[in-house]
């Protein structure tokens, strides 16, 4: 553990450096914080390298779903906060190189991802989520399929408005039994796997609004 904290016009920062070691599922994380109080203003910055998402599997039974991602993960937190407690916004950029995803009802045999970017934002005051993007890109490494996701979330008093946007493009005809999910939508999935032997999906786009009503837990 490295720090450095300085004191100038009222304004603290501080820097720290970690590398972790235990328990397993932070072994060989190392992560970067950075730290600037003024008054009861704050902002933080959490910058990491290292995890990898299928070693917190084991951690919870609700988490067992991570163990069908085999990569490693760097990126940075940002938020901004209020002392003791208040906090306003929270970014995050997430990056990951090479890696396999598999989930056995869906994709029992791993796909192979080249890489993933996400970047997203929460402003806690507006109770709204928005991801800026998520972009992903699978399969083979000189002509790989692109994916493309954004959107947002935002609590209203009655509902949650949820907007989607995902674009699809280069994906070839003959890979539809390898991205298309087993057990979603079968009879569509069998006719085209049996029936379309050639060709390519150049660009398709999935434009989604709806309200999601809220439980009565939830107010």
């Amino acid at each position: 553990v490295e720090s450095l904290f300085v004191g100038h016009g009222g304004e603290i920062k501080g820097d720290l450096g970690v590398l972790l070691r235990s328990p397993q599922a932070l072994s060989g994380i190392h992560a970067d914080i950075a730290l600037s109080v003024k008054g009861d203003a704050v902002t933080a910055s959490l910058e990491f390298t290292g995890i990898k998402p299928a070693n917190f599997a084991a951690l919870d039974q609700r988490l067992t779903a991570l163990n069908g991602l085999n990569m490693s993960l760097d990126g940075s937190i940002n938020t901004t906060l209020t002392l003791p407690d208040k906090v306003h916004t929270i970014s995050a950029n997430i990056k990951s190189r090479e890696g396999q995803f598999s989930y056995q009802d869906y994709y029992p045999d791993p796909l192979k991802l080249n890489s993933l970017d996400l970047q997203l934002r929460a402003d806690l005051h507006g109770k709204l989520l928005n991801v800026q993007a998520l972009d992903v890109l699978l399969g083979d490494a000189a002509d790989p399929l692109k994916l493309h996701v954004s959107g947002s979330a935002q609590i209203q008093e009655q509902a949650i408005a949820v907007k989607l946007q995902t674009v699809l493009q280069q994906l070839k005809v003959t890979e539809f039994d390898l991205y298309w999910p087993r057990g979603l939508a079968q009879g569509a999935r069998s006719w085209l796997v049996s029936n379309m032997k050639a060709g390519r999906v150049n660009n398709t786009t999935l434009d989604l609004a709806m309200q999601v009503p809220r439980g009565p837990e939830s107010n």
